[in-house]
Formats: C-alpha cells, structure tokens, sequence
C-alpha cells in the first residue's frame, strides 16, 4: 500500500504536472507536424503513472538541455519552486542528531522511492534522483549515504543515462583536480572528502552545518583547506542568514540572490534561489524584480553600488531608503542587515569564482551547470567573440605568456627578515631594471595595456560590464532579472576624481567605526564574528610557500600586500602601510587575477588561476582568494556603513 507522504508528494505533483509543463515549453515548441510534443508525452503518461523506462531518463535529459539553452525565467521560476519545495518536504526527514530516529526516516524515505521506481514514476528521476545522488556523495553521515546509495546504485543501473549525473556531482571545482577521479595522479593535493573519518573535527564541522541547511556545498569542501577559516565562514552565515534578524529568513536568501546575480555567479545565486524557495518565498519574486515588493525593489541601486562602485554610495542612497513617510522605508537596523548581507554575497561569490566551484546536480532545475562562463559550452566562435570584444583589457591577458621571475615572492620572504627599508628600495629598483631589460621595447606596449603600477596605482581593466561585455557571456544565465533595470558597470576607482576622493583609515576605519555600527543596529554575534573572521584570515599562515611545506618562510609581508592591494584598489589608503611593499612581493600576473577576483569574478578562468602563480599549490591559491574576499568585503562594509553614519550626523 503506498505510504501516506508518497500518497500526498503525488498528489502535490498530479495537481501542478499540466501547469508547469504547458507553461515550461513555448506554444512553438509543444506541438508540429506529424509529432507530439515529449512534454505533452510525459505528462499525458504521468497521469497512469506509468512511463517507459527508457522514456523517463530521456524527458529529464531534454528538461535540463532546454533550461540550459536559456529557458524563459518565469516558467522556471515554477519549476523551481514545485521542485525544490517537493525536495526539502521529502528529504529534510533525515535532519536529525539523533541516530535512531534518521534511521527510521531513511527507511521511510527509502521505502517511498522504492515505491515510485516499482511504478517507473518519471518524479523519482526528475524531482528525487538528483537530491539523492547528492546526499549519496556528499552526506557527513555514513548511514544516509549507505541507504540513499542503495536507490541511486539501482536507478543507475536502470537508466544508465543518469550515471552522467554522477561525473557532474564528484567534480567539486573546474579549476584543479578534485583528488578523486581516475585521472588524478596520486600527490595531485585533493580537497578533503565528506567521507573522510579521519579527522572528527572536520567531520563535526561537516555534520553541523548539514543539520542546519540540508547540504555539504562544494564551496564547504573547498574552504575545508583552511578548516580555521571554515569554521568562522559557517558560523558567520549562520548569523546573518540562517537565523531570524531583523530581517526575514527568505529576505535575506532574496538579498543575496540580488548580491550573487550582480556579480554573475550561478553558483551562489541558484543555492540562494533555493534558500528563499524552502524558507516560505513567494515563487513569483524568483521571476525578478519585477515582482517583488516596492521595498525589496528599492535596494537594487545600492546593490549594484555595492558589487561595482562602493565608493559612490552617500548619505543620500541612504537617506532615500530610510524616507519615513513612505510604507515601503527601511530601518537602520534592516539597512545595516542588508548591506552585511550584500557584502558577504559579493565576497562569497569571489571565492565561488575565484576557485571554479562547480554547481551540486540538484540545484541545476535554478540554472545551468557551471559558472559563469562554461568553458565546455562555448565554441571556438564564442570564444574568439569573447577575446575580440575584451581586447586590450586586463581580462583578456593570458597570464601564462607575461614574464616573470616565479621565485620572486618566496626570495623577497626569505630574505625579508634581513631587509630594512634602504635595502628594500634597492632591491625593487634590481627587479625594475630586470623588468626592463626584459621587455626591451615592449615596455611602452605593456605600459598601455596594464596601466603602471608604482605609488597609488593599479593595473587598469577597461572592460564593460554589462551592455558592452560578451553576449555569450552576458546573460544566457538570466540573473540580470535580479539586478534591476539600470546597468552599473566597474570602473578602477579614480584617485584624481573631483566626484569622490581617496577613503583614509586614519579617518574611517573598521576598527574605529564600523564594528561599533555593526554591534548597535545588528545585535548578536554576527558584528564579533565578522571582526574575527577578518582578522583571522588576515592572519591565517601555515609558515611555508610553495609545494616545501618543511621549510619555514615568514608569509606577512605576502599577505599584508595582498590585502592592502585590493583595499587600494577600492579606493582605500592604509596611511601606515608602505605601498612600495606591494610591488615587491606581487608581480604583475598575481597583481591582474587579484583584481579579477575582487572586480570582475566572473571573468576568471581556468588558465587565470593556473598561472597566476606556478608556485603555489591549489590550497595556498584558495588561501589568496580568501584574502582577497575578505579585503573586498571589508571595504565594501566599510563604505556602505559611512554612508549610513554620514546619514545619521
């Protein structure tokens, strides 16, 4: 007899089938000559619940290609609030510490996709399939992955077309090798394994945030690196979005989904997407901003401020959104809420980036695979369009092809110790006449092309965002919908502006101002763990560079470079920091992705992050990369609260 939730997930799916699959697919596409439509097919057979086993696999494939080839945002938007609310209902049962009673709840589960494979239901491949080949994966839970594992195995078996499924879900970046494919050779440094048991710390941290949100991500893996920094990132998420503040559960998904959306990472913007569907969100605001409320559509311009050109944010941004003779004004509290939770999906979304993180099978029904620009996807057309239309930018630059001394850094850290600020200066001016006599008489060509780079300056990236950039690159992922209607692109801050001048932190700092702010209008421990996590990665060292772990090397001045240089960048001087400090420790390639990571993530690359630096291993580029987010997030709290101090005055 079929259990009572089976019964019900039926019914839910029986009344919602010719819906969401009449609207899925244009009229154009339903119907032709001589040929019924597979999705008029499958839902007409879906009502026997009986389908052809090689039919169902089949409809799923041809669901997910049509998505992928840019599926209109407002039936999508129904997919995926009937799926992932479908998926939470079903296998959220299993959230429970308690070892017996996930038991019994995965033999309930387990009995109830049994039933819907004896009756070959297409829901089981399409709905349930890919959560469970996840959960096969990536649980911290022996027991769900030993009992999920035993459907997947048999619907594998089934329909070998949903092995593929699997290929996707164990690849964890795009960027490096993830230690565990036939391919990898056997010192390739892997990211730690969710089913590792050898280090119960690890598996803790692992366990704990799976009871909080259902899923281990790909990104979590990654930042199990630097398990110090791992711990601070999920308590800081769970602080500001997991838990009730001033601002509603599913506002605060829908805020990052807005912050992710502006810098173009799937990634981070489907998993919001999802966040906001099973936390109680309207399915109609996934459509875009178009229909949220008058006061979530408010917060676009700061948004996009925020991701592109913080600097610009004034009192008046602030002013405007906290006007109280309107209904749709925001408190200060909520204001504050929104800015940290902004900032935070801007920094993620660098990391996500940064580090090619792939995308969990079961988010795809929000999105296409990948990140922001699937390599795979593109032809030799596309990727010519693309390299014409960013010509002659810092984005374009292959960083395999610039010369460099590759043991520069790690000579300038050895010697480090011994130098005072005299020899420093000599050894810079050493490096500018090697440069020099390396580019001969290209130096005048390098000069235009990555701008100089002594004193306050940065290299220059003239590459548009948004109705410039790439079409292929631009929108076949349909996130601009959660950016408004006005295009805000990056430009390099402009240290002889007469709009805006150069943000001083012996005037306006963190420390002084901001943490304080954070504290009064965001009571909790987010405020403390967000000066913790700052200070952590700052500080994080592992006291080597490079593949000898064995031999120590004093990384601070690296580190200090590599934040206070995307600081500059954002327009922020540290008065007691000496800038020369960075053209020596950073050469000109690390200098470009840094910037990349900070301005324009979703331009990173494989190629970027392979050669940015050849000495550094994969886990000490992850270490880069969060020192550049939390740079960039710093600055980006920064701005946005003196606005709302500068209000308050």
């Amino acid at each position: 007899m079929q259990s009572h939730h089976a019964s019900r997930l039926a019914a839910i799916d029986d009344t919602t089938s010719h819906h969401w699959l009449k609207r899925l697919v244009p009229s154009s596409r339903r119907s032709g000559p001589g040929k019924v439509c597979p999705f008029h097919k499958l839902n007409l057979e879906r009502q026997s619940k009986l389908l052809p086993r090689s039919f169902v696999y089949t409809n799923f494939k041809c669901l997910v290609r049509l998505h992928n080839k840019g599926m209109e945002p407002l039936p999508l938007a129904e997919v995926a609030r009937r799926v992932g609310v479908k998926r939470d209902v079903f296998f959220r049962r299993v959230l429970v510490s308690d070892a017996d009673v996930q038991q019994q709840m995965l033999a309930r589960i387990s009995d109830e996709l049994q039933e819907l494979l004896a009756r070959e239901d297409a829901t089981l491949v399409t709905d349930f399939f890919p959560t469970a080949l996840r959960l096969t994966l990536d649980a911290p839970f022996p027991a769900i992955r030993e009992a999920l594992g035993q459907i997947v195995h048999v619907v594998e078996h089934k329909y070998p077309e949903a092995q593929e499924l699997r290929a996707r879900q164990t690849r964890v970046s795009y960027f490096f090798s993830n230690g565990h494919a036939p391919e990898d050779e056997a010192a390739v440094e892997s990211v730690p394994r969710v089913d590792a048991d050898d280090d119960e710390a690890l598996q803790s941290l692992f366990q704990d945030s799976f009871l909080r949100t259902g899923r281990v991500t790909h990104l979590m893996q990654i930042l199990a690196w630097h398990r110090s920094y791992l711990e601070l990132f999920d308590r800081s998420l769970a602080a500001t979005m997991t838990r009730d503040g001033t601002l509603p559960l599913h506002w605060g998904s829908y805020i990052a989904v807005m912050g992710a959306s502006e810098l173009r990472c799937h990634y981070l913007a489907d998993l919001q997407q999802y966040n906001f569907v099973v936390n109680g969100g309207d399915s109609d605001w996934i459509k875009g901003l178009d229909y949220v409320p008058p006061k979530l559509f408010r917060l676009h311009e700061l948004s996009s401020l925020l991701a592109h050109r913080p600097w610009l944010l004034t009192a008046k941004h602030v002013a405007e959104l906290l006007r109280s003779d309107q209904d749709d004004s925001w408190s200060v509290s909520e204001l504050v809420h929104a800015i940290i939770v902004l900032c935070q999906a801007h920094s993620m979304a660098s990391i996500a980036l940064g580090v090619g993180c792939a995308e969990e099978v079961d988010l795809a029904v929000f999105g296409q695979f990948g990140y922001a620009l699937d390599a795979e996807s593109l032809t030799a057309d596309d990727v010519d369009h693309h390299e014409a239309t960013d010509a002659g930018s810092c984005s374009s630059v292959d960083l395999s092809t610039i010369d460099r001394d590759d043991e520069m850094p790690l000579k300038q850290l050895k010697n480090n110790s011994n130098l005072d600020s005299d020899t420093a200066d000599e050894e810079e001016e050493v490096v500018d006449e090697q440069q020099q006599q390396q580019d001969g008489e290209d130096e005048a060509e390098d000069e235009d092309k990555y701008g100089a780079d002594d004193g306050f300056e940065v290299v220059v990236d003239e590459a548009a965002f948004g109705v410039n950039a790439p079409t292929d690159s631009r929108r076949m992922d349909t996130l601009w919908r959660f950016c408004g209607g006005s295009v805000i692109r990056y430009t390099d801050f402009d240290v002889r502006s007469e709009e805006y001048e150069v943000l001083h932190t012996e005037d306006f700092s963190w420390d002084e101002h901001c943490f304080s702010l954070v504290k009064r209008y965001f009571p909790g421990e987010a405020g403390q763990i967000l000066e913790d996590l700052f200070n952590l990665t700052s500080k994080l060292t592992y006291d080597c560079f490079g593949a000898n772990k064995d031999e120590f090397v004093d990384t601070t001045p690296y580190r200090d470079a590599v934040w206070y240089y995307v600081h500059r960048i954002f327009g922020i001087c540290h008065d007691d920091y000496d800038y020369r400090l960075v053209n020596t420790y950073l050469n000109r390639p690390t200098k470009i992705f840094l910037k990349k990571v900070a301005c324009t993530p979703w331009k990173v690359r494989k190629e970027d992050f392979a050669h940015f630096d050849r000495v550094l291993r994969p886990s000490e580029k992850c270490h880069v990369i969060l020192l550049v987010a939390e740079a960039r997030k710093q600055a980006g709290l920064m701005y946005g609260l003196r606005a709302v101090m500068n209000h308050m005055r």
